[in-house]
């Protein structure tokens, strides 16, 4: 039986801002203006998970506007009913989505676990995404390469294939490639 509290309720309007077509200015709304805020978006196996948190509001939006800028999504679906805990305020879900660059068109599906945990006013002040699928389907490690052949020349090239590669911030040699 679902019983309406007002944790669940915040819970469930910030994943449908999700699934909606938003603004970034719209989506930094789920968040605290009050408390220091922390995003987080990795590999759930990443030995250095530092190299994917930033904190503080401008961080975030810059997180949504790369986001926007790079990627159309789709198919962004709940895997099971969030787990909610009133007396910390935090609450964590399963999920997955499909990323489309929109540069070239290419498409692949990101599954994770996302963990909330809101302020007094029931607003977002951490957002840690873990990506259960492979490494390279987290978002935050997305390459737009052309996996087919090249050839010069009639014979096959090397060294020829195109990467674009966007990180929210420089990764450090230690993490996840």
């Amino acid at each position: 039986m679902y019983i309406a509290c007002p944790l669940r309720m915040a819970v469930d309007a910030f994943f449908e801002g999700l699934c909606a077509k938003q603004t970034t200015a719209q989506r930094l709304e789920y968040f605290s203006t009050t408390e220091a805020l922390i995003l987080q978006h990795s590999p759930a196996i990443c030995p250095s998970i530092a190299a994917f948190r930033v904190t503080g509001q401008n961080a975030v939006r810059s997180y949504f506007d790369i986001l926007s800028t790079h990627w159309h999504r789709e198919n962004l679906q709940l895997r099971g009913a969030p787990l909610v805990d009133v007396h910390s305020r935090s609450a964590s879900y399963d999920a997955s989505i499909t990323w489309i660059w929109r540069r070239s068109g290419r498409r692949w599906t990101e599954e994770f676990n996302c963990a909330i945990t809101f302020d007094d006013n029931l607003k977002v002040v951490s957002l840690i995404i873990r990506t259960d699928s492979a490494p390279e389907t987290c978002v935050m490690n997305a390459k737009d390469v052309d996996s087919s052949p090249l050839e010069c020349e009639g014979r096959p090239c090397r060294n020829r294939a195109i990467s674009h590669t966007v990180s929210a911030k420089p990764l450090a040699p230690e993490s996840c490639a």
